[in-house]
């Protein structure tokens, strides 16, 4: 695995890195000197790729028939692992853009089982932070068979560990940010181009894993202090608007259970509640504040404790 230069790095567009981190020709943290983010998030890249080779037991002559049967067969194996229930319906057919609160890991499998059992023809665009992304990235030709596609993301968090790690370097601070910029804009043209073809996307409002909905109280009441909170959904909105497709932003509510880490929470069940969606029209009427609007929804009927954290 060759280790790239800023110079190299710099030169690559997010196509390109995506590429070589598929192919396993790099690896970006590595190069960036953060290797201990990459290796933090191996033992749940094992956890994926153990369950990804559950659902290719069996062979099979990986025919179009073929794959949907594995598709049924990975949701139910994600399932057993990861149970959940959910509660409420979709109301029809468009293409979706599902935000959901991301207090732990587990719910991101309880999502992909959801969507391969619900939508078993629609693929589905997952952003994927880069340290857990490059744990499972050499498999993302094989996860795209079965509708998954993952995405490499620059998460708030993990921009913060690279800017230490890279502390004494602006110029790698520079490029990360080059980066993560690149990342987010690749991702928004995926969720453009899957929702021309009637596909969904998979976003988290907070953009990193956060235990309650709103980051603050301030952030809930709608008057956000110096720290803005993130804007993913009207990033996406204002993104999606110029596609002219049939769509709706469909909030999914998070209930993890009583005790939980915010990592895998294997055999752990949590409850899921769809809520009612956003169509376009609607999302794009509240454009000027469309997060705080869609979490509004997310925490209807939420807990207290799950709605913002404890002054």
């Amino acid at each position: 695995m060759k280790t790239l230069t800023l110079a190299e790095i710099e030169q690559l567009s997010a196509r390109e890195l995506i590429e070589g981190l598929e192919s396993g020709k790099f690896s970006l943290l590595k190069s960036l000197g953060a290797t201990r983010l990459r290796l933090a998030m191996k033992p749940i890249g094992w956890a994926c790729r153990f369950v990804l080779w559950l659902v290719l037991l069996g062979g099979g002559n990986k025919t179009q028939k073929d794959w949907r049967q594995k598709r049924a067969k990975a949701a139910r194996i994600v399932k057993f692992f990861f149970p959940d229930s959910f509660e409420g319906e979709v109301a029809d057919a468009q293409a979706l853009v599902v935000g959901f609160n991301h207090p732990t890991l587990h719910e991101i499998l309880s999502l992909v089982a959801w969507s391969l059992e619900r939508f078993p023809d629609r693929h589905n665009n997952f952003p994927t932070n880069l340290p857990w992304y490059e744990s499972i990235c050499t498999c993302a030709g094989t996860l795209r068979k079965i509708s998954i596609h993952i995405t490499p993301l620059i998460t708030p968090s993990t921009l913060g560990k690279l800017k230490i790690v890279c502390a004494d370097n602006p110029a790698a601070i520079n490029v990360i940010e080059g980066i993560q910029k690149s990342f987010t804009n690749r991702y928004a043209e995926l969720a453009v181009e899957f929702a021309r073809a009637g596909h969904n996307t998979f976003a988290a409002p907070s953009t990193t894993r956060q235990a309650t909905i709103f980051a603050s109280q301030a952030d809930f009441a709608g008057t956000p202090g110096e720290k803005r909170p993130p804007r993913a959904m009207t990033f996406l909105l204002y993104y999606l608007k110029r596609s002219s497709a049939s769509l709706t932003f469909l909030p999914v509510l998070v209930l993890p259970p009583a005790k939980y880490s915010t990592r895998l929470n294997v055999f752990r069940r949590y409850h899921l509640v769809v809520k009612t969606g956003f169509p376009m029209s609607e999302a794009w009427a509240c454009r000027k504040d469309f997060d705080h609007a869609f979490l509004l929804r997310l925490a209807e009927s939420a807990p207290p404790e799950l709605i913002y954290p404890k002054p």
